[in-house]
């Protein structure tokens, strides 16, 4: 790759992050999406507002993990993830939900399914892991696709998805790019926590019971 191409997509790069902060800067109720999240290189930390940094530790098709660092009493704009679970467990320090009231301590966890507006505060000096999981892909929920479509194929190129029926899209885009073709199938899909979701089950349970008696 010659000079001026290589400077030109760093250019087009460090212009997408500083769009993707600027949302993080921005007062009102901002969408955010999965794809904001993997403009940041791993490694590199990244502030989004004086006294809170961020560093991505983990970027796939479908999950991502970076670590939050946030001096006491740092308040986050409110905002929200269309296509993406949020996870959060206190390393160090507790946190506030501003939205819920929820208050979170060291060693404990909360999550905001998509959708969901949610204004982080720091009680004290804190460092929190967030934990991303993709659920849509092209605004479709990605389980109920490949469960209607189980042949079915998505095709990557960089950070765009493509159907399997825009094939020659996703080529030409990949000439462009000179980035490889991906291809995701049903296969590749995040294995579902059955442990889990069972222990989650049961303890729903046992409150209901609980509720009722």
């Amino acid at each position: 790759m010659r000079n001026k191409e290589y400077e030109e997509i760093m250019n087009w790069l460090n212009d997408r992050v500083e769009c993707v902060l600027k949302k993080f800067g921005n007062p009102k109720n901002t969408s955010v999406f999965y794809n904001d999240i993997l403009s940041f290189e791993i490694g590199k930390l990244y502030p989004l507002v004086s006294g809170c940094n961020i560093k991505l530790s983990l970027k796939t098709y479908f999950d991502f993990e970076l670590t939050c660092y946030m001096d006491e009493n740092v308040t986050l704009y409110l905002h929200n993830h269309p296509d993406f679970i949020e996870g959060f467990e206190a390393l160090l320090g507790s946190f506030i939900d501003e939205v819920t009231g929820r208050i979170v301590k060291k060693f404990g966890r909360y999550s905001f399914p998509i959708d969901t507006p949610h204004q982080i505060r720091s009680l004290e000096k804190s460092e929190i892991k967030i934990k991303g999981k993709r659920v849509k892909i092209l605004g479709m929920n990605l389980q109920s696709f490949f469960k209607d479509y189980p042949e079915a194929k998505l095709l990557q190129v960089g950070e765009d998805f493509y159907l399997s029926a825009f094939e020659k899209q996703a080529n030409q885009q990949a000439r462009i790019k000179q980035l490889e073709v991906k291809t995701i199938t049903v296969a590749d899909l995040p294995k579902e926590d059955k442990k889990k979701k069972n222990s989650a089950n049961t303890a729903a349970n046992n409150t209901n019971q609980q509720n009722n008696s």
